[in-house]
């Protein structure tokens, strides 16, 4: 009798750590902390017409859809330091922020003093200063010079600084467009890119393929869908704040430009809405990203 019950527990073990080494079935629902959502971060710059009328209220809207990754775009009429303060009471950490190409020329130590200030590693600008709808070869030039001379001065300082592609840049050029020329000129350690999936479709290119061919230098991503209805190739970096759509109603791959992103190690991914509705609409993205 012993050797009977001595035997059925060793049988009972292995049943027990059996059933714990099965994997999970075609069935099971994959949790939050399994889908993309939980990558999924925030340009604060969606949020901008509710900070300008309630900070607070904006932040806890953040808050309360699961976000604490985001990207700057200012700081609210506040101090850097008062910001950060609102920031921090909302469990909101910034990981990049944006600032205009003509402070990376003047006054670049403002800004690598509000990046020590928020932890914040990467910085960037999201336009190249032009003149006329059609950026110019000349100014495409001048985008150049700046970018390598902050890119450099951001390095010493433990910073990373970025261009965030605005579909403009991909005017004919040779046997490319300028934003080959901006790429190949531009020193590939201290200047990245940010790949803003709804403005590189916008300017005629395909998000995916982009990422194919210049993504060992992408190391941000801002995600927004467009609406059915726009004409691409326009090469003007301009468009209807209501062509922003929730995630997977749009003309944009989501799903698949997302995964291979994740695949190829983008560190951020942003959220970036500029719809009138943006309230509604970030949730629907945020329940759209829970699917793959």
């Amino acid at each position: 009798m012993k050797k009977q019950t001595f035997f059925l527990g060793i049988i009972l073990c292995f049943c027990l750590i059996s059933c714990k080494q099965q994997p999970k079935t075609e069935t099971e629902e994959p949790t939050a902390t399994d889908t993309f959502r939980s990558k999924v971060g925030l340009q604060l710059y969606s949020l901008r017409d509710q900070v300008a009328a309630n900070l607070d209220s904006a932040l806890a809207f953040a808050q309360a859809q699961g976000i604490t990754d985001v990207e700057l775009a200012g700081t609210a009429g506040l101090t850097p330091e008062a910001f950060k303060a609102k920031l921090d009471q909302y469990g909101l950490k910034p990981s990049s922020a944006h600032y205009g190409m003509a402070i990376f020329r003047d006054s670049i130590d403002k800004i690598i003093a509000e990046a020590k200030l928020f932890g914040i590693h990467y910085v960037g600008t999201a336009w190249i200063d032009h003149k006329a709808d059609t950026i110019t070869f000349a100014e495409i030039q001048e985008a150049v010079k700046v970018f390598n001379e902050a890119g450099k001065k951001l390095k010493e300082n433990g910073l990373q600084f970025f261009y965030h592609v605005h579909g403009f840049e991909f005017s004919p050029y040779q046997d490319g467009t300028y934003f080959d020329y901006l790429y190949n000129n531009t020193d590939p350690e201290n200047v990245k890119f940010e790949e803003d999936v709804f403005w590189v479709k916008h300017g005629g290119q395909d998000p995916i393929e982009f990422l194919k061919k210049y993504g060992s230098r992408v190391v941000l991503f801002h995600i927004k869908d467009m609406d059915k209805t726009v004409v691409t190739g326009q090469r003007d970096g301009q468009e209807d704040v209501k062509m922003d759509v929730p995630w997977g109603t749009g003309q944009i791959d989501i799903k698949a430009v997302c995964l291979l992103g994740k695949e190829m190690g983008i560190e951020h991914f942003y959220l970036e809405d500029e719809s009138p509705t943006v309230l509604s609409q970030i949730p629907q993205s945020l329940k759209f990203a829970e699917g793959f």
